[in-house]
């Protein structure tokens, strides 16, 4: 005997009320520079801008709007933040300060701290955090994300402060 929950109305209903996307950009790829500002102001080569906008077009052509978008204050954050931006609609920015060198704990603080209503949330960050927190929500700790690489995420939850220990499933990645 096969039981099949895919037509199961309490799975429905929670598949479509009670889930939310996150996508995870890492910062395209950066040049290093000896200007005084260190780690914190390296900016985008030109393949690395390049590369970005590749990407932004992909978002585009799939008519994707993110509700939030969160960016460390780092300079290489705020360039690949503006790219996407150039092309693909975000309803609210906010610069977060604790994405920069972020751990698994303090990136999930952040995403359990995003209000209910949001359902598309973009986070911009830098490895190893952001690849940590991939494998973390995801249990899948294979994943290195490289420079300009995004993961589309299912959470499965209703609301953000629920997001934990995987309650995420990898849907896809971007490249």
């Amino acid at each position: 005997m096969v039981i099949s929950l895919l037509n199961s109305p309490t799975i429905t209903l929670y598949k479509h009320k009670g889930m939310k996307q996150l996508m995870i950009l890492r910062h395209g790829e950066a040049g290093f520079q000896d200007d005084g500002m260190g780690d914190f102001g390296r900016q985008l080569t030109t393949s690395g801008k390049f590369s970005l906008e590749k990407l932004a077009q992909v978002l585009k052509e799939r008519n994707l709007v993110f509700d939030l978008l969160i960016k460390s204050p780092a300079i290489r954050t705020l360039q690949t933040a503006e790219i996407i931006l150039e092309t693909v609609p975000v309803r609210e920015e906010i610069e977060h300060e604790q994405i920069y060198g972020g751990s698994t704990k303090s990136l999930l603080e952040i995403i359990n701290a995003i209000p209910k209503e949001y359902e598309k949330v973009l986070l911009v960050g830098h490895n190893p955090g952001i690849s940590a927190l991939v494998g973390y929500l995801t249990n899948d700790y294979h994943l290195v994300m490289t420079p300009g690489m995004m993961v589309v995420m299912d959470i499965f939850v209703p609301y953000w402060s629920l997001v934990t220990n995987s309650s995420g499933t990898l849907k896809e990645v971007l490249q």
